[in-house]
């Protein structure tokens, strides 16, 4: 048994712990101080994930009553919303890279609302030439994809997931079919939080 910081555990427990993590201790390690040794690497990346957290700004968004009013205020901005089948939209008209990634408060409402109804929003061909992270191709940079991301709901990233080596920063969830390049194994459990929430 070894002394954990909620109680007594199986040695082999602990063990399966350290492998499942990814922990390998250095040769001649007790189980109990690997065990110590991981808590503290635990609590130092939690730490630093703590110092490099984005500021939220804040609510922003400005819902409209009706999808009819979120089509409205798109149009005016010289967007479209057309619906994919059986579900989302896809919207055209809005140059995110443009726009640095954010969008004014009533058209992010327009939007939000519109991937409530629909479950979703598709832009296609967003971004800039880049290569960021060794990445090349178009598509918005981190920062504009993170800036996006704040137009929404509570104004604040909830980035709970790990973080490859090879992201761009903490909060992209980075995938890949080579596991040098991304994570490659996320099947059932990719998935988004926080979309149901409101503030």
């Amino acid at each position: 048994m070894i002394r954990t910081p909620t109680g007594m555990m199986a040695e082999e427990d602990a063990r399966a712990l350290l492998d499942q993590c990814g922990f390998t201790p250095p040769p001649g390690t007790s189980t109990q101080d690997a065990f110590m040794m991981l808590l503290i690497e635990a609590q130092r990346q939690a730490q630093a994930e703590r110092a490099a957290k984005r500021p939220g700004r804040g609510r922003t968004a400005e819902l409209p009553a009706t999808p009819a009013a979120a089509t409205a205020i798109l149009q005016e901005f010289g967007a479209t919303a057309e619906p994919i089948q059986p579900c989302g939209y896809e919207i055209k008209g809005i140059d995110l890279a443009a726009t640095d990634g954010v969008v004014p408060p009533n058209v992010a409402g327009a939007l939000e609302l519109l991937m409530a109804e629909r479950g979703f929003v598709l832009f296609r061909g967003q971004g800039r030439k880049l290569n960021e992270s060794g990445v090349q191709g178009t598509y918005l940079s981190a920062e504009q994809q993170c800036k996006l991301s704040e137009c929404f709901s509570a104004g604040a990233l909830h980035s709970t997931h790990g973080v490859h080596p090879e992201a761009p920063c903490r909060d992209i969830f980075r995938l890949s079919n080579d596991p040098d390049h991304g994570f490659n194994e996320v099947g059932p459990e990719w998935h988004n939080d926080g979309s149901f929430c409101r503030e």
